[in-house]
Parts: structure tokens; sequence; C-alpha cells
């Protein structure tokens, strides 16, 4: 028998969800309705199982749960464990026991440097007493420090941005010169295979590290390279000057004049 997870309808009008893209939200809903989730917002799946059910590469997921983790919304730690800070202020355990009893259940049986991490990173329940005389130095390397717990999502919210942000441009390539959105890596993943779109992205990158090309779209740019097998940037085409005979004034076909039969330089000059 397969569990019910009730989410507000106000998860669409919610500002920080409608500053992501479609991807990123659809990513972000998954994490608070996969089979996998429970009572406490705290529980084990692993990259492959989320890339099978979502449909995403791995290495696309990559940047999604960094911008989830950087605003303090989901982080991934330890290649299996999702926790998501705010979901047990959404359950209102405080005012309902049995939910406060199923969390602390689950909270029990969850290692306790995983609650650690937690804590550290604005959980919403109070842990302390689990980690009684447990002492836990972070030291995932995806923790950070300039993590913004200030901005925790309310799915509760009724506050609605005039209009949505546009979505976060991920970095790219050994030199971080290529910016894409999520949604714009994966379409291009679609059209033309992740090898071949990371090859792109290398030509590109290093040619912006190299020659100093400046683009105000990488989508578009990189869309560009990719008409020139070559990978280099396809120079402008200039328009032909068309030429008249020196001699007699008609206009001059292959630099020769179909009437008095004079030649011509490149320049129009008779020869």
């Amino acid at each position: 028998m397969s569990t019910q997870r009730y989410i507000s309808t106000s998860f669409w009008t919610d500002k920080w969800v409608r500053t992501l893209d479609p991807s990123e939200r659809y990513l972000y809903m998954y994490l608070l309705t996969n089979p996998q989730t429970n009572i406490s917002g705290i529980y084990q799946i692993t990259l492959d199982r989320i890339a099978f059910d979502t449909g995403y590469d791995e290495r696309t997921l990559a940047p999604m749960f960094e911008r989830f983790r950087k605003a303090g919304k989901a982080a991934f730690i330890k290649d299996e464990w999702i926790i998501l800070p705010s979901w047990p202020k959404h359950q209102k355990w405080d005012i309902k026991p049995t939910i406060k009893k199923g969390i602390e259940a689950v909270l029990a049986s969850t290692p306790k440097d995983i609650l650690s991490y937690a804590k550290d990173i604005g959980y919403t329940y109070p842990i302390d007493s689990l980690l009684v005389g447990y002492t836990y130095q972070p030291s995932y390397s995806d923790l950070d420090s300039d993590t913004d717990l200030d901005s925790d999502t309310d799915l509760d919210s009724e506050d609605t941005p005039d209009k949505p942000a546009k979505p976060q441009k991920h970095k790219h390539g050994e030199y971080k010169h290529v910016l894409l959105t999520s949604d714009e890596y994966l379409r291009l993943c679609e059209e033309w295979g992740e090898p071949e779109l990371l090859r792109m992205i290398k030509e590109l990158d290093e040619g912006i590290e190299a020659k100093g090309y400046k683009y105000k779209n990488h989508n578009l740019a990189i869309r560009e390279w990719k008409k020139n097998s070559r990978g280099t940037p396809i120079p402008k085409q200039e328009e032909k000057k068309i030429l008249h005979c020196a001699k007699c004034g008609v206009q001059l076909n292959n630099y020769i004049c179909p009437s008095c039969f004079t030649n011509h330089d490149t320049e129009g000059n008779a020869i």
C-alpha cells in the first residue's frame, strides 16, 4: 500500500519555488514525494535511484542539488541521505502528538552524524536530546557556511512575487566560463547526447579562456559553435562586392566583362 504525501497548492506560488526552472521544480517535488520519503524529512536514497526515477543524468543532478543546498532547502550527503530542513515544520508536530511520535521514531534510528549535520543546516525539529554525548565535527565537503537559512521555503506562504525570477545559470567546463540553466543543459543533452554536449562545452570553455570571446547567451553560442565542425567561431560572411567593367561599365562575371571581355583584378581594375 502506497504512502500518501500532501503538498499544499501554495507550493506553486512560493517565492523560492518560482525562481526554479522546470527541471529544478520537478526534482524538488520528487524529493518531497518520492517513495523513500518519511515523516521526518530525513531519508536514505541513492543517486542512481534518483537519476532512474527522474530521468536526469547524475551530472545534471549535481548543480541542482548544489542550488538546493545553498538555499537551505535540501541536502544530499554521503551519497545516500536526503535532508529536508523545513519538512518537520509543515507537519505541525508541536500540536499533533502522533506526528511528533512518528518523527522521533524515525530520528531514533537515524545515524547521529546525519542528525548532527541536519542540526547544523537548520533542521526544524529539536534533536539535541538525540545527540547527547555525541561530539561531531562536520567534515562533508558540501557544507557551506554561506547557506541562507533565513530564506526557508514556506509552503503555506501566500506571498507571490510580481513576476518569476530568471532561472539560475550554472557554470560548466574546466574554467567555469560556460553558463547554462539546468533546463538548457537538459535540452542540449536530449538533442546531441551528453558526451557530445560535454565536448562542445569544453570547446567553448577553452575558447573563452584562450581568446576572451564574449557572449550574452551561452546556450545560443554553443549552438553556433556546433554548426562549425571544428568547434571554432563561425566567421561573419562579408557581402560580395559587385564590380563593373572599368571600360564599358557592364557588371563583371568572375572578374571578366561579358561585353568587351576585359579581365579585372579583385578590386575591379582592368588588367
